[in-house]
């Protein structure tokens, strides 16, 4: 499982079914007939405080928003290709400078251009 703001109902859930997972062994079995029991809960325990603190965290962080995540208000085109970039786009380097042109997403978009595959993925 990675590690996406998205992803945090799984490690909530995880937590959840961790936590009644060691109620349950709790409610079953006795403690004195497995001398390793004791430490299975604590260490259960642990986890299922972990997977909530991750949940947590995911759920109300600002992980998952790189400097690639913003919306510029400029863009950069390229008349040749018809193609519009953000400014820190890794194909803006290569656009010759008499194809190079400035302008806002809406004068691209009113133009006919298509976004780049790599920056503008949604």
């Amino acid at each position: 499982m990675v590690f996406k703001k998205e992803n945090w109902f799984y490690f909530l859930l995880g937590s959840v079914v961790t936590f009644l997972v060691s109620i349950y062994w709790i409610w079953v079995y006795d403690k004195g007939t497995y001398p390793g029991f004791v430490f299975l809960q604590s260490a259960m325990g642990v986890v299922s405080v972990i997977l909530l603190l991750v949940a947590l965290f995911l759920k109300f962080s600002k992980i998952g928003k790189s400097s690639y995540d913003y919306s510029p208000k400029e863009y950069i085109g390229n008349s040749e290709t018809r193609v519009y970039h953000k400014p820190n786009c890794v194909a803006v380097k290569n656009i010759k400078p008499e194809n190079k042109e400035r302008g806002t997403l809406s004068k691209f978009k009113n133009r006919k251009y298509e976004p780049c595959d790599l920056c503008m993925v949604k």
